[in-house]
């Protein structure tokens, strides 16, 4: 084998070789050989922090084998990594083990448990609770969205995450980032904040589906190339987060590209402009608007499409269960045409996925 360059080194991990970056951590080089270690406090694009444990691994050293956290341990020269002996195996049972024990109440944390055969635990359960003390909501609130709305307090079996004083705060902005990286569903914004996290709904999904703040435009996009919502992305508006040009692996995203102007030269354009639909908020009998389960027609193609927000299932908006029966009114509402004739295309739509549908 060639020597490394300087920026690379040699490392065996479950017995197979490979070249990986200088400083990239145990977890990280596992990952790109396509082995998997088990985690609980890492995220993408969060410094390591090694407070779960769950993530060990056993590396040779000249003193004998020592077990290591994965995510914050990094490689060297020569390193020789075990993933998967007897001793990893019994550690990360026994946290996992103790993790259940504090969090009974986590649907989540039993999953996790569960996939590697863990289904109960030898100590005594706390009375309640789902966290785990990882610390990601915290590390994710104050590093990348610099806002410091919670924290971890106290010590030993009394610490706790919760915001200043264990009050609502109105520092926390109720962007959700907190509910997203837990990993035990332990996070209740309602005690964090008064706030509520504002869905972006989609123009392309009648406004009947939320969208992140970058995504494809829509599922058939040509070219998919996705964008920014320039109005609710965290890091064009306040300058924090950013987390998807940490963990995009192309390094396609920059935020300081500036505007340019591009000159094509081309044959011919064309232009499809479509046209724009009645709104239907002008015909108040219909209740359009204000009550939550009535759509238009665009709408409930959107519902029947198997890329729109229900993935094809005909569901009610407003508790995302399916419907009784269906009731005709202004089928086809296009502008400067008010007819209140149902149209028949999306009954023979709904009659192809729900068999004997009741229109009425």
């Amino acid at each position: 084998m060639e020597t490394p360059t300087s920026d690379r080194v040699r490392v065996t991990l479950d017995g197979r070789a490979a070249e990986v970056s200088r400083g990239t951590t145990i977890l990280d080089a596992a990952r790109g050989m396509g082995i998997a270690i088990p985690t609980l406090c890492h995220y993408r694009g969060l410094s390591p922090y090694g407070a779960c444990r769950v993530c060990v691994v056993e590396i040779d050293t000249p003193g004998g084998p020592r077990q290591v956290a994965a995510c914050s341990h990094p490689v060297e020269e020569g390193l020789v990594a075990r993933t998967d002996t007897d001793g990893v195996r019994e550690s990360r049972r026994t946290v996992l083990e103790l993790l259940l024990a504090q969090a009974p109440d986590s649907p989540q944390l039993a999953g996790i448990a569960a996939g590697l055969g863990i289904r109960a635990t030898p100590f005594e359960p706390a009375a309640e609770g789902k966290c785990v003390l990882c610390g990601l909501c915290a590390r994710v609130c104050n590093d990348l969205m610099g806002r410091g709305a919670i924290g971890l307090f106290g010590r030993g079996g009394r610490r706790t995450v919760s915001t200043a004083f264990h009050e609502p705060t109105d520092q926390c902005q109720a962007c959700g980032a907190c509910a997203v990286v837990c990993p035990a569903g332990a996070v209740d914004l309602g005690t964090i904040t008064a706030r509520r996290p504002r869905p972006h709904l989609t123009r392309h999904d009648q406004h009947l589906g939320a969208r992140p703040s970058i995504d494809l435009a829509h599922p058939q996009a040509s070219p998919r190339v996705p964008s920014f919502d320039r109005e609710n992305c965290i890091r064009l508006t306040t300058g924090h987060c950013g987390l998807c040009a940490k963990v995009c692996q192309a390094g396609a995203i920059d935020f300081d590209q500036a505007e340019e102007t591009v000159r094509l030269d081309v044959g011919a354009v064309v232009l499809t402009p479509g046209f724009e639909a009645f709104d239907a908020r002008r015909r108040g009998e219909f209740g359009f608007g204000f009550a939550p389960n009535v759509l238009t027609n665009v709408q409930f193609e959107r519902l029947l499409s198997a890329s729109g927000p229900t993935g094809g299932h005909v569901l009610r908006p407003g508790d995302g269960r399916p419907g009784d029966f269906i009731t005709r009114q202004a089928g086809c509402v296009w502008q400067g045409d008010e007819t209140e004739t149902a149209c028949p295309r999306w009954e023979q739509f709904l009659a192809e996925i729900q068999p004997d549908p009741d229109v009425r």
